[in-house]
């Protein structure tokens, strides 16, 4: 075996090693962002129905300046389920992509083993973040919003 073998031999086992890690840590990554979204979808979801309930139920006419609070703790609510659900589908499409990539660069491969793994970048990922960032920062908003409409505007006793 030829010095340039052994370092090709080297570099390979390298190569599979670290794609082996780079698996586990893409499963793992695809395992916590799919529990954040359903807890995100779950939380913003519930708290979205516990704000109309309690409007609903225990403050049924509401002074003007807390319309602004609860309208904002609404809409930031509601931001936090649509960007949940846009993080699924740029998760969703950022693995379809990243599937086809490494299929794409398997084939180059198999026609020319001298072809550099080069692995384009998967922009469905970076989208998925910035939602996932925009879903927790609106509950955060909303929950904060719907407690300060709390504060200034009690709940009313009806008999």
């Amino acid at each position: 075996m030829t010095d340039h073998d052994k370092d090709f031999e080297i570099e390979r086992e390298r190569y599979m090693s670290h794609m082996e890690y780079r698996k586990t840590l893409t499963s793992a990554e695809l395992e916590v962002a799919g529990r954040f979204t359903n807890a995100s979808l779950t939380l913003a979801g519930g708290a979205l129905a516990l704000t109309i309930t309690y409007v609903e139920k225990l403050h049924p006419k509401l002074e003007e300046m807390s319309w602004g609070w609860l309208a904002f703790a609404w809409f930031s609510l509601a931001a936090s389920l649509a960007a949940s659900l846009l993080a699924l589908l740029f998760s969703l499409n950022g693995t379809h992509q990243a599937i086809k990539n490494s299929d794409l660069l398997y084939n180059k491969w198999v026609k020319d083993k001298t072809t550099p793994y080069a692995a384009p970048v998967n922009l469905h990922s970076n989208w998925t973040h910035y939602c996932n960032f925009i879903s927790a920062g609106g509950f955060v908003l909303g929950l904060a919003a719907f407690f300060v409409f709390v504060l200034n505007s009690p709940p009313t006793v009806s008999q």
